[in-house]
């Protein structure tokens, strides 16, 4: 549960600038979220994790369709490896684009 008290407008409108700015806004998010580090706290405001390292990277969604019978097996498939969907989806795409390489 979020503590509501940070929110104070006195405490958020305080005046810094600089590096004290940076230390300020940091401390806010890391009260307002209760993560035990800025990674962990800017995860839990912007979303799910990065694809890669490139944190700024936008990822592209890739739609495609497939029988209805295969729906349920690629979710019981990503369920019984601990994935989501789109792990399990990405997986399988980038274990075949590696074989494609080595051929």
């Amino acid at each position: 549960m979020v503590d509501k008290s940070i929110w104070d407008s006195a405490r958020v409108t305080e005046r810094h600038e600089g590096a004290d700015a940076a230390k300020h806004a940091r401390e806010l998010l890391m009260e307002a979220t209760g993560a035990d580090d800025v990674q962990s706290a800017r995860q839990m405001v912007v979303g799910r994790p990065p694809l890669d390292d490139d944190v700024d990277r936008v990822s592209q969604p890739v739609v495609f369709r497939v029988p209805s019978g295969w729906k349920t097996l690629i979710e019981n498939d990503a369920a019984s490896q601990g994935q989501s969907v789109s792990e399990y989806m990405r997986d399988l795409v980038y274990a075949n684009h590696k074989r494609l390489q080595a051929a």
